[in-house]
């Protein structure tokens, strides 16, 4: 994956991140039909400051939580889902143990392992 900015990084390489992890998603709402792939790319949006109802991928925020949903018994997944939730009713992102399987997910697991968490 192209190198990825930290969170001090400028908001225009932020904005290119997200831009490049919505644009690899699938129609399905996601990535390579990977539950862990997909909370992956989902956490990482989510710590680039997009949820459902905030941010510039807000669709494809929507639509890899909708598609994951139906995947909510892998604990990684229910993490990141839980963490969503948070983030949406004023909470910080944080980090969870139960996130680390995440950073070995593809590319999207490779992207998230660069971006810090609040």
């Amino acid at each position: 994956p192209p190198p990825a900015p930290s969170a001090t990084a400028p908001m225009s390489s932020r904005s290119d991140l997200a831009a490049i992890l919505a644009q690899s998603q699938d129609a399905d709402g996601s990535w390579g039909n990977d539950p862990l792939r997909t909370a992956a790319a989902l956490l990482a949006l989510v710590r680039l400051g997009n949820t459902r109802i905030a941010g510039l991928r807000k669709r494809a925020v929507q639509k890899a939580a909708a598609w994951l949903a139906n995947h909510a018994a892998l604990p990684a997944v229910a993490a990141v889902l839980a963490a969503l939730a948070a983030v949406e009713g004023g909470a910080p992102c944080g980090d969870a143990p139960a996130f680390a399987p995440l950073r070995q997910a593809g590319r999207e697991g490779a992207m998230l392992a660069t971006i810090r968490a609040d």
